[in-house]
C-alpha cells in the first residue's frame, strides 16, 4: 500500500521497501559511511510486517591506502569480483537497484568502474533492462584541477561542467564521468548522477589525502615531521567534504535524485579553504601547531603533492545545500 505522502521516508534506511544496495570500493571511507548511513536492520528487526532489511553488494579496493587495506564494514555485505566472475558481476550490478561507482579515492580501479556502466548499458545482443535503477558516480574534484580561475574570481558552478579541465593523469577519470552521464541514451530505465565530491576528510581519514597529516599531527613526536606541510604561499583553494556529508548527499540523491541535475557537485561551504589555513587547523588541531612552508621543488615526488596544489574554486549544488542536514557545512576549520 502508498504510504501517505506525510510519511514519505527521507533516507534510504527509512524505506519499507527492501532494496539491493550495490557500493564499488566498499571498504573505503565513503563506503563504511554509505553502509552504516543507509542499513535499516532496525526495521527487519522490529517491524510487525517482517519487512526484510536492504541487501548490500560490494567490492573491495585491495590498493593499499596509508600502508594498508581497509576491511570490508560487514560480513552481511555480499562481496563481488569483478574480473575473476564477470558473467557474474554483471548480473549483480544489473539487479541492484541503487548502485554507487566509487571513484572518488584515486587507489580505485577505473577498470572495475567501466564493467559496471559496461553492463548498465546492455550492448549485448537481445538484452534490454527490466527494471528502475540509479546510478550514482562519486568522483574527485581532481576533474577540475588543471581549470584556470574563473575572471571575476567567482566559484565554478554545477552547470560549469563543460569548463572542468583535469591535469593529464587525471583525464580517464572525467571520461568515466563522461561516459556515465551518456549512459541514460542507452537505458531508458537507468537515472544517473555524477557527483564531483571535495576531498574527503573525517571518520578516521583512512584515504589518499588527509591521512598521512592527522597521522604525523596526532603521533610524531619529532618536531621537523609534526610540522605540516605548506606548499609555496599556500594560498590555493581546496574543495573539500566531510565524508558523512557526501554519504548524506548520496542518500538524498537516491530518494529526492529525480529532481536534481545529472552533474552534482558536493563540497563543503568553508569561506577559508585555502591549504595553508587547512594545514593549520590540523596542526594546531591535535598536534603541535606547527607548519613548514615548503617549495613544489621540495616535495614533488611526494604522493600527496598534487592534491595540495590544486587551485579551484567549487560551489556546492544548491539541491545538496538545502536537501541534507550538513554535519561540517563550515569545512575542516570550522
Amino acid at each position: 500500500m502508498e504510504q501517505p505522502a506525510t510519511d514519505k521516508p527521507t533516507k534510504v534506511c527509512d524505506l519499507r521497501e527492501s532494496k539491493r544496495i550495490l557500493i564499488t570500493n566498499v571498504n573505503g571511507l565513503l563506503g563504511h559511511s554509505l553502509f552504516e548511513l543507509m542499513r535499516n536492520d532496525h526495521i527487519a528487526i522490529h517491524s510487525e510486517g517482517g519487512e526484510p532489511a536492504h541487501r548490500f553488494l560490494g567490492t573491495l579496493n585491495t590498493n593499499p591506502t596509508g600502508g594498508m587495506v581497509n576491511a570490508c564494514p560487514s560480513d552481511a555485505i555480499k562481496l563481488l569480483e569483478p574480473s575473476g566472475k564477470p558473467n557474474t558481476f554483471r548480473k549483480q550490478v544489473r539487479g541492484a537497484d541503487f548502485i554507487v561507482l566509487d571513484i572518488s579515492q584515486f587507489s580505485a580501479s577505473l577498470d572495475e568502474a567501466q564493467k559496471v556502466l559496461q553492463a548498465l548499458k546492455y550492448s549485448d545482443a537481445g538484452l534490454a533492462p527490466e527494471k528502475q535503477q540509479v546510478l550514482v558516480v562519486v568522483s574527485s574534484a581532481m576533474t577540475w584541477s588543471k581549470t584556470p580561475h574563473k575572471g571575476d574570481g567567482s566559484a565554478y558552478e554545477d552547470r560549469d561542467l563543460e569548463a572542468r579541465v583535469p591535469l593529464p593523469k587525471y583525464q580517464q577519470l572525467k571520461q568515466v564521468e563522461m561516459a556515465a552521464l551518456a549512459l541514460a541514451k542507452h537505458n531508458d530505465k537507468l537515472r544517473v548522477h555524477v557527483v564531483c565530491s571535495g576531498f574527503l576528510y573525517g571518520n578516521g581519514e583512512q584515504n589518499d589525502i588527509f591521512y598521512e597529516f592527522f597521522r604525523r599531527a596526532w603521533v610524531s613526536l619529532h618536531p621537523q615531521l609534526s610540522a605540516l606541510p605548506v606548499i609555496a604561499a599556500g594560498q590555493n583553494n581546496l574543495p573539500t567534504i566531510h565524508v558523512s556529508d557526501l554519504a548524506s548527499s548520496v542518500d538524498s540523491i537516491f530518494l529526492h535524485g529525480a529532481d536534481y541535475g545529472s552533474y552534482l557537485l558536493a563540497v563543503d561551504q568553508s569561506p577559508a579553504s585555502t591549504q595553508r589555513a587547512i594545514m593549520t587547523t590540523i596542526s594546531e588541531g591535535i598536534g603541535s601547531g606547527a607548519t613548514q612552508d615548503l617549495e613544489v621543488a621540495d616535495v614533488i615526488n611526494e604522493p600527496w603533492c598534487e592534491f595540495l596544489t590544486v587551485d579551484v574554486k567549487l560551489e556546492t549544488s544548491q539541491c545538496l545545500r538545502d536537501g541534507i542536514e550538513w554535519k561540517c557545512a563550515s569545512g575542516v576549520n570550522a
